[in-house]
């Protein structure tokens, strides 16, 4: 995909996400990931691209603009099959409950169209059949 005009590079995204009070995961500058010191269960990442979510080659990530500079991150839909991802191929809950919290959260912005032909492609079905009865129920 192209590249659009001052993407954030890594020593902006350091910047930039040290200016919000994340810091670092790892003692290494070259360290992709990055963690919140009241959150540290959790991190972001930055991975290299292209990027991709099981068989799906290449995932064209979202853009949003942030201090002049352009983010990239996952779509809430693909933010559900990278979860589901992880409860398809790890049979990770956690990874599956994450996309249920997803789901929750952005239902207006989750195609669940393009995640049961996902989950189809990835032979996974039953996950999203999982997933869409958990989510009837939770509603």
């Amino acid at each position: 995909y192209p590249r659009p005009h001052r993407a954030l590079d890594s020593a902006s995204t350091g910047s930039a996400f040290s200016a919000i009070t994340f810091g670092k995961r790892s003692k290494s500058t070259k360290s992709r990931y990055f963690k919140h010191p009241e959150c540290p269960h959790l991190f972001l990442e930055f991975p290299r691209g292209p990027l991709e979510i099981g068989e799906q080659f290449p995932v064209i990530p979202d853009e949003i603009e942030y201090e002049g500079h352009i983010l990239r991150l996952l779509s809430p839909t693909d933010s559900v099959k990278d979860r589901l991802a992880g409860y398809i191929h790890w049979k990770s809950r956690a990874n599956f409950d994450q996309a249920i919290l997803i789901c929750q959260r952005q239902k207006d912005r989750v195609d669940l169209s393009a995640v049961r032909d996902w989950c189809e492609a990835e032979r996974g079905v039953e996950a999203y059949d999982e997933l869409i009865e958990r989510l009837r129920n939770v509603h």
